[in-house]
């Protein structure tokens, strides 16, 4: 939250279907993901790339928490389509 909260994106995470704004810790409590659930980070503005980069960088380091073991973090890029 604290790092997702950095950007002005609006940035989510879904997991299992549901997806909530990741700038909110009731949200993500809303989640209930746990060491090993797939999660899915999403940004939408200004600074998106930076902000889903800045996430999977804090999940692959297992959110800085000791003895966290890694993550295994699948990136890819969604194209944004122009509007006409």
């Amino acid at each position: 939250m604290e790092t997702a909260s950095r950007f002005r994106a609006q940035v989510r995470v879904t997991s299992g279907g549901q997806a909530v704004d990741a700038k909110t810790v009731v949200g993500l409590m809303l989640l209930e993901a746990v060491r090993g659930t797939a999660i899915t980070i999403t940004a939408d503005g200004d600074d998106e790339v930076a902000a889903v980069t800045a996430l999977a960088e804090l999940v692959e380091r297992g959110f800085d928490e000791e003895d966290a073991p890694a993550a295994a973090v699948t990136r890819r890029r969604r194209t944004r389509r122009s509007r006409q």
